[in-house]
């Protein structure tokens, strides 16, 4: 992902968190099926014991894919009845003098500590 739809996904992680039900939903079979998440990534996920971690690790799986990834996620939620999950990710406006300064803390930290 981008780091526009990494912020996208950070915007609305509470939410995301608080509500996506991994247990009895075909979510990461729909991810698995559309390649957004590889067999290894759905195991990881499930081997999470408490469902809050499963979502945690999704989350993570979900951002360290490339770009164009975040729709494909968007529109898993969507078949999966997490349709007003998607809309809020779509529609969170991401301020991009916030991305840009984040970029170039993100630099400094990596020139200082590396």
């Amino acid at each position: 992902m981008n780091s526009e739809e990494k912020h996208k996904i950070r915007l609305n992680y509470v939410s995301l968190k608080e509500n996506i039900k991994l247990q009895g939903n075909y979510l990461l079979d729909h991810l698995f099926q559309t390649n957004v998440i590889t067999s290894d990534d759905k195991e990881r996920i499930v081997s999470e014991k408490v469902s809050a971690d499963q979502v945690e690790r999704l989350l993570k799986v979900v951002q360290s894919k490339p770009g164009g990834s975040l729709e494909k996620f968007c529109e898993c939620l969507d078949k999966c009845d997490y349709d007003y999950l998607a809309k809020n990710i779509r529609e969170t406006k991401v301020d991009q003098d916030l991305l840009k300064q984040g970029k170039n803390c993100q630099k400094q930290h990596k020139k200082t500590f590396y």
